[in-house]
């Protein structure tokens, strides 16, 4: 009779234990389940935002590439000497600053004295300058710097002068975002102090090297909301998962002084989801 009671309380003792194998998924099982940390779950969310924003856009939430706020990390720009930014609070949209961005005319770079004296000008290419040296005319463009003589600039007047800033992977101020793959515009906002219209080039570079490129007109004293639907840039074949750089420039050759424009808020714009239709 002991040995039974003693086989019957290790069974007993056997159920208590192995018992809760057995309670189907969704009842006691649920109810046993300790809750889980706040402090683990905001760690999580916080690191998964992360990882988004390396990797792939937000879903339904703006980007902005650069508000111009900060005048330590929103200006570093690459501009090659061509193209002056500036922290300015005139014409700020989306905050208190904005980038009061002047371009650069040829004759700011006219000042050399002989013909060993050079000047630096962003619109020839070697074959040109071969080309230029030698009394023949040209009327190809090109965005490549390139040393000539402050001779060959007197006898060949620049037909295109295109002052540049750039935002990309390498610049002192990084562009933030390379995949546009789920964003539907990119925008900017502009305001142009001249007593004319001026036309802000915009060009694009992907991860292969190819080139968008198009052309904002900015009504002369007015302020723009530049626009540019990414469909159009998918269209040619860009790859928007990858984007390198994004570089905007103004054609000041036939410009007599230096073209001033404020800029602000260049944003990437996400798609917008529709709601599924009801049933």
């Amino acid at each position: 009779m002991a040995k039974m009671n003693k086989k019957l309380k290790m069974a007993l003792i056997a159920g208590v234990v192995l018992s809760p194998v057995f309670i189907p998924v969704g009842t006691a099982r649920a109810a046993e389940k300790p809750a889980e940390s706040a402090g683990f779950k905001d760690t999580f969310l916080s690191f998964k935002k992360k990882i988004r924003s390396w990797f792939g856009p937000a879903e339904n939430a703006p980007c902005l590439l650069d508000g111009f706020e900060d005048a330590e990390k929103d200006f570093g720009w690459e501009t090659q000497g061509y193209v002056v930014l500036k922290p300015s609070l005139e014409h700020a949209t989306g905050g208190q600053g904005a980038c009061q961005a002047v371009f650069t005319v040829p004759s700011d770079f006219k000042t050399a004295k002989s013909a060993s004296d050079l000047s630096l000008t962003p619109i020839y290419t070697e074959a040109q300058v071969l080309n230029l040296t030698a009394g023949a005319k040209t009327s190809k463009t090109s965005l490549s710097p390139l040393t000539v003589t402050a001779a060959v600039l007197a006898a060949n007047p620049a037909t295109v002068w295109t002052p540049s800033m750039t935002l990309s992977w390498n610049t002192l101020t990084r562009l933030s975002q390379y995949d546009w793959s789920g964003y539907a515009f990119l925008t900017l906002s502009v305001f142009n102090p001249q007593k004319k219209g001026v036309g802000l080039g915009l060009k694009i570079l992907d991860g292969k090297g190819y080139e968008f490129r198009y052309l904002f007109p900015l009504p002369a004293q007015k302020q723009t909301a530049a626009k540019l639907a990414l469909q159009s840039v998918a269209d040619q074949r860009l790859d928007l998962h990858n984007v390198q750089a994004v570089t905007f420039f103004v054609d000041s050759a036939k410009e007599d002084k230096d073209v001033t424009l404020y800029m602000d808020d260049l944003t990437l714009v996400p798609v917008e989801k529709t709601a599924p239709p009801k049933k």
